[in-house]
């Protein structure tokens, strides 16, 4: 017996800690040889990361990435769209080797609203992780893993709660052990199923070789003149708030403080004439670039830039009109 399970992130989000969890579990409820590999080793803030979990009744040789996963824990619903673009090729293929089996999704969308883009029929589980931990552990971004491990638990039966609480008190000893093991609960009990689920995509990942995560670099810079934007699929980019100005507080005159201290250079100021011949100004952000890191909005002296949920504008304001302006418009008058 062989069972793969594939743990899909961005760096942050607690994939590792979740990894471990999932490997002790495993140990000591079954006694299972186990091992685990971690892709690609430590990386900056927003970039991918993807753990790869080997379960067996007897002793496990390969270190190379599961190519047969049974079940795949996927951290942010975005990274879909990583898949659906082909934008990162480890991503994709550790997402999309799951033709059947069981997803394990942080999304606030219930199971039958969430579009998977290749083929795949099986058992999707959907838990909002992000609300949960941000609600216990009070983290921007929340660290989910602990969340999803209870979804986990929750739809396959495999590993008691109970367990599960006890090493992450014993991994987090204290507050942080009882607010985590609390969030797991949480996830457990509220985590949404679909069984016999199936996309309406027909696409299917490209065979490739086995990769051993190994021999591939620990970090590999990635360039905003070469990385794919938002908006493309990019898979360095994870938000789920997006800053938004309130034109009419935004005072600064000559230099803008939160578009000097951007650490990703896309925010920027925006200034205009009106039709009445009125000079205005505002912050406006590089939608296919901005990691909603919220810098700009906390060091704004005027309190003019706030954080908006993501979701929330899609479904108003799609084009992104107020928020977003073509980089040439940034010193137009």
């Amino acid at each position: 017996m062989i069972q793969e399970i594939n743990l899909a992130c961005m760096s942050g989000q607690g994939s590792v800690q979740a990894m471990e969890l999932l490997s002790k579990a495993y140990f000591i409820r079954h006694g299972y040889f186990v091992k685990s590999q971690v892709f690609p080793g430590p990386r900056a803030r927003s970039a991918p990361v993807v753990c790869y979990i080997k379960i067996s009744d007897s002793p496990i040789n390969s270190i190379s990435a599961n190519y047969h996963p049974s079940e795949v824990l996927v951290f942010w619903d975005g990274l879909f769209r990583v898949v659906a673009n082909d934008a990162h090729g480890i991503v994709s293929d550790a997402i999309g080797r799951l033709q059947s089996g069981l997803f394990v999704v942080n999304t606030p969308l219930p199971p039958e609203d969430v579009d998977i883009p290749f083929a795949f029929s099986g058992t999707i589980a959907t838990v909002d992780a992000d609300r949960i931990v941000t609600k216990y552990l009070r983290r921007d971004p929340p660290p989910v893993g602990t969340a999803l491990v209870g979804a986990y638990a929750a739809v396959t039966g495999k590993l008691p709660l109970a367990l599960l609480e006890g090493l992450m008190r014993e991994r987090f000893p204290g507050n942080n052990g009882q607010r985590n093991a609390e969030a797991m609960q949480e996830a457990f009990e509220t985590v949404k199923v679909e069984r016999g689920y199936r996309s309406r995509s027909s696409k299917t990942v490209p065979e490739t070789d086995p990769i051993d995560p190994q021999s591939l670099p620990e970090y590999s810079p990635i360039e905003k003149g070469t990385m794919r934007g938002y908006t493309q699929g990019g898979a360095n980019i994870l938000r789920a708030k997006i800053p938004v100005c309130d034109d009419n507080r935004c005072l600064c005159k000559g230099v803008c403080l939160s578009e000097a201290m951007c650490p990703d250079n896309t925010g920027f100021i925006a200034r205009w004439t009106t039709a009445d011949g009125q000079k205005r100004q505002g912050y406006r952000i590089d939608v296919d670039y901005c990691r909603g890191c919220g810098t700009c909005a906390e060091i704004c002296p005027y309190g003019a830039i706030g954080r908006v949920p993501e979701r929330e504008v899609l479904a108003t304001n799609p084009t992104y009109e107020g928020i977003t302006v073509a980089p040439f418009w940034k010193r137009g008058d």
